[in-house]
């Protein structure tokens, strides 16, 4: 039931950026005439769903206790290998983690927010970091939490006890004290990752407990967003690392990769030309590239294309 579990919420978040991107791209799907290619995905991923309600699970919900735990695991299975163009992306928040957090001042907190549009790969690019080895010899703690639609301060602290290995605690000033017990002294890095509260307070609230955790100067806050008034209201110490649409050259390595990997069609000129057609209209958004690589990869026939 676990792992069928896991395999819906997979299927919940990888459904909302494909039909996120493609409700907002319609040149490339009216195009290449996609748009019952998407049905395709849409039901070959329901199928997971369907078979959860008929065991009784249902839908899971996004303010389970266990999200934190399945964040975790959906976030962090990444082939560096794989991620294309985003080098000097983590190299410029890399340096600006640790020369920051170098500094003589008293901030406790620096943040910093990686804002773009949907698909360009926030999360993937926030991945990097937190595994850069930089980063995990700077800081003496790294934690992920992924947030989401509801911005809850007490499911955040929650969570990052879970992602430490620390029984879980009943109330906010509870978890708080627990944290400050293990982080006292230590300097750490924290992701939020997929954040769209635009409201002040609750960051505020968030803010508070992060300073009653650890006195320890110039630790870290990784934001992803969407949204520029989040990264506005969360006060981006550090500015904000605006994310741009990957190069036409690096879009066509993506769809590359996908679409040409061991078992698809073969790599002909023809096939090429109207591959390297297709990832242009992708507009430099790594997600489409991936998106439609994956469905040419199952088209053998050049009029299939």
């Amino acid at each position: 039931f676990e792992i069928l579990r896991r395999k819906v919420e997979i299927r919940n978040q990888f459904k909302k950026k494909v039909l996120c991107f493609f409700s907002l791209s319609n040149p490339v799907v009216f195009r290449f005439k996609m748009a019952h290619k998407v049905k395709s995905i849409n039901s070959t991923l329901l199928d997971v769903e369907n078979q959860a309600i008929r065991l009784g699970l249902g839908e899971i919900k996004k303010d389970l206790p266990s999200q934190g735990i399945e964040s975790r695991e959906t976030h962090f299975y990444i082939d560096d290998s794989e991620v294309v163009g985003r080098k000097d992306d983590v190299s410029k928040i890399v340096n600006m983690l640790i020369s920051s957090s170098n500094q003589e001042d008293d901030d406790v907190i620096s943040v910093l927010p990686i804002v773009g549009m949907g698909g360009l790969g926030k999360t993937t690019l926030a991945q990097l970091v937190y595994k850069d080895v930089q980063v995990n010899q700077h800081f003496n703690e790294v934690m992920w939490v992924c947030v989401s639609d509801v911005f809850d301060v007490k499911k955040i602290l929650r969570q990052i006890l879970e992602y430490l290995h620390m029984p879980a605690k009943e109330s906010k000033s509870a978890m708080v004290e627990s944290l400050r017990q293990k982080l006292e002294g230590k300097k750490y890095l924290l992701v939020l990752d997929d954040v769209w509260n635009d409201d002040p307070e609750k960051w505020e609230a968030l803010r508070s407990c992060l300073f009653g955790i650890s006195t320890s100067t110039r630790n870290g806050v990784i934001v992803t967003t969407r949204k520029h008034e989040v990264a506005s209201i969360m006060g981006g110490t550090l500015g904000s690392h605006h994310l741009e649409n990957l190069s036409e050259v690096h879009c066509w390595t993506v769809f590359e990769q996908r679409a040409f990997a061991s078992g698809g069609p073969p790599k002909t000129p023809e096939f090429e030309a109207i591959g390297r057609q297709v990832a242009k209209k992708c507009g430099g958004v790594p997600l489409a590239a991936k998106v439609l690589g994956g469905m040419m990869h199952s088209k053998k026939e050049k009029s299939e294309w």
